[in-house]
């Protein structure tokens, strides 16, 4: 057996894995699996018991991973239904994100100025707010939550 690491730097380079009948793991960029080359090789491998998804980050509430990390019996897919019969898991832990220590750690160290605005807009309605909360006593900046679909002007 020959270990192989082929990155595919196309959209044709990544569909020619479809005619590849050995076993494959395929490592996919960062995301809830919501859009991008992936999605081929989800079509192609989702309904197949000895296939397996592993994310290695968050889900997002509502995105098709945290759907597929439900137990969901199938996933929509260019508009059409996939069964998901491979078994999917994630490893905890692993993110491209700094996490809250981190991220108040760079922010007291920063040189930004005191009227500096911080707009969190990414994550859990929930955790966004406990964010801002965590950021405001612990920072000497002004947070924010933005709202749904709210227009920040910079």
């Amino acid at each position: 057996m020959c270990n192989v690491v082929t990155y595919t730097g196309t959209v044709e380079e990544s569909k020619a894995l479809a005619g590849q009948v050995f076993p494959h793991i395929i490592i996919a960029g960062s995301g809830m699996a919501t859009g991008g080359r992936i999605l081929h090789h989800f079509k192609r491998l989702l309904n197949n018991s000895k296939n397996k998804v592993l994310f290695t980050g968050y889900q997002a509430g509502g995105t098709r991973g945290a759907k597929m990390l439900e137990g969901a019996d199938a996933v929509k897919i260019h508009g059409k239904w996939i069964r998901l019969r491979a078994s999917v898991d994630i490893i905890p832990g692993l993110s491209g994100h700094g996490d809250y220590h981190e991220l108040t750690q760079w922010l007291q160290q920063s040189a930004l100025s005191d009227s500096t605005r911080i707009q969190l807009v990414h994550g859990d309605p929930e955790a966004l707010e406990s964010m801002r909360v965590h950021l405001q006593e612990n920072t000497k900046f002004s947070v924010n939550v933005a709202g749904y679909q709210s227009v920040i002007d910079l």
